[in-house]
């Protein structure tokens, strides 16, 4: 009842096994990016435009006019099978920026990527230390910025994408002129029963079932397949760089604040690795518990008693927490399958694993941190 449809014919050339670990990746050329964090109220964050000029300059979007943002660390196999996928998307002078967040070994060297390296159409940036995927992401979106770049196509390196991907990122901007950040869907590839259980977690919010329209609270869509109109965004610094994981909740969290508009589309589709192995699965679900705290707080609220506070909170209502991210998750799988609800006492078993993780988190923030906030 997991499998995928297998029709497109693009995606019949990949092989359907998850590449994991391979040889790391590394550019020699170098990149800075401001890190100053954009406080929410900070009320020049975003752009207020009539909608006069945004349908005006959404009308003149084109291909030329986009750039594909991959932040990459230690996955240069996974890398190349995703920029292979892309290269026949770039049309019309769009580009793919490759942002390496301190992997350890030199890009050049690695035969994998040796085509893409040589191709104008992929530029290759560096963080000679890891700075974290908020950073990474706003490195790639300021060179973007100074190559008169209007749309920036957010997509991780561990996933294919269409010959059709920049097309149906530009036909969803152009549709939806007044929003600053666009969604699509996201379906996961990998064997076996843990691939199954992360793809339906991890990716129930950008279901290709979902039919087009805004994304309403308490949803949110990732970063995995997103899109931003540039010029609706003020600050450089679009994302928070304190965080591990999370900066794409904190920005939706953002938007919704100064009531922007979140939308989200079944295409552009794109297709995910997703993790095989129990251990990479409970691994990434107990990272993502990590961050509730700092993510629903703020980094300004480490203080001991406001977390105490939450924490204490947070334990008196973890069975109903349980029960209600279940019934979260469940609901948009079930526009695919009402076998789906065969899931739910795992779907259960794993959010109170990840409860523990968000009471870890709270009393522990840092471990969800990248940069102290304190410098």
């Amino acid at each position: 009842m997991f499998s995928e449809n297998g029709n497109e014919q693009w995606l019949a050339k990949w092989p359907a096994r998850m590449l994991s670990g391979g040889r790391s990746f590394r550019s020699g050329i170098k990149a800075a990016s401001n890190e100053t964090l954009a406080p929410e109220d900070d009320p020049g964050f975003f752009a207020r435009r009539s909608p006069a000029k945004v349908v005006a300059q959404m009308n003149s979007l084109s291909a030329s006019s986009c750039c594909v943002i991959l932040p990459v660390k230690e996955s240069a196999e996974v890398l190349a099978e995703c920029l292979a996928s892309l290269a026949p998307a770039l049309i019309g002078g769009s580009r793919a920026i490759i942002v390496d967040d301190g992997s350890d070994f030199p890009l050049e060297d690695d035969p994998d990527l040796s085509d893409f390296l040589a191709d104008e159409r992929f530029v290759f940036l560096r963080h000679e230390t890891s700075r974290g995927p908020g950073a990474a992401r706003d490195t790639g979106i300021a060179w973007a910025r100074r190559h008169g770049a209007e749309l920036a196509i957010l997509l991780d390196c561990d996933c294919l994408v269409s010959p059709d991907f920049i097309r149906e990122h530009l036909a969803l901007n152009e549709r939806h002129p007044e929003a600053p950040c666009c969604g699509g869907s996201i379906r996961g590839r990998g064997r076996g029963l843990w691939a199954a259980l992360d793809g339906a977690m991890s990716w129930f919010t950008s279901m290709s079932e979902t039919p087009e329209g805004p994304v309403r609270p308490p949803y949110h869509i990732p970063t995995t397949n997103m899109s931003l109109k540039l010029s609706l965004f003020r600050r450089s610094d679009i994302f928070d760089h304190h965080l591990r994981t999370g900066e794409d909740v904190v920005l939706i969290q953002r938007l919704r604040q100064r009531e922007q508009a979140i939308i989200f589309s079944p295409a552009p589709m794109i297709y995910h690795r997703d993790r095989e192995t129990l251990r990479a699965f409970l691994r990434h679900q107990y990272r993502w518990g990590l961050h509730t705290y700092v993510v629903r707080r703020g980094v300004d609220r480490l203080d001991w008693g406001s977390r105490l506070g939450f924490a204490a909170m947070f334990l008196a209502l973890s069975p109903f927490y349980v029960l209600h991210t279940t019934a979260l998750n469940l609901h948009p799988l079930l526009r695919r399958s009402w076998l789906y609800l065969g899931l739910a006492p795992a779907l259960a078993l794993v959010y109170a694993i990840k409860s523990i993780a968000v009471l870890d988190g709270t009393l522990a923030p840092r471990k969800a941190l990248f940069h102290d906030p304190a410098h």
